[in-house]
């Protein structure tokens, strides 16, 4: 089962790398570091939805802290070197961190990895995409 999943993690950051090299063909950065100016590349997102596929299956509260611990350490250490800038309102950091204290790693981290995905050149900067609240049903793009 855990070789399964692990298989289907690594098939979805497969396809999101070639989701997002097909649209850079379309959309060049002026960034001159080369990036496209998003947050993902593929490997956030998998790792937040690993960390939430374990959270998932030990529901350990210590998990749910080591999740909240990694973001903040992405945002105080990783981020402020990272080359493109988020083009959400709140930031993508910001949002997962709110995303795994309201609703844990399981859900939290799987909502964050989706927002990650979402950050896209083709998203205009400043657009409000806000965690939902604890309770509501998640949107039915999603």
């Amino acid at each position: 089962m855990m070789i399964h999943m692990i298989r289907r993690l690594w098939e979805t950051a497969r396809e999101n790398r070639r989701q997002q090299d097909k649209f850079n063909k379309h959309y060049r950065s002026k960034n001159p570091a080369g990036c496209c100016d998003c947050c993902d590349l593929g490997l956030f997102s998998t790792l937040l939805t690993l960390g939430a596929a374990t959270a998932a299956a030990t529901r350990a509260p210590a998990l749910d802290r080591a999740g909240v611990a990694a973001i903040r350490g992405y945002r105080r250490w990783l981020s402020p070197h990272w080359p493109g800038q988020c083009r959400f309102t709140p930031t993508c950091g910001a949002y997962g961190l709110v995303a795994v204290e309201r609703h844990g790693l399981a859900v939290g981290g799987r909502m964050a990895a989706e927002r990650l995905r979402r950050c896209r050149p083709g998203v205009p900067r400043g657009t409000h995409d806000p965690v939902r609240p604890a309770g509501s049903p998640a949107p039915s793009g999603s």
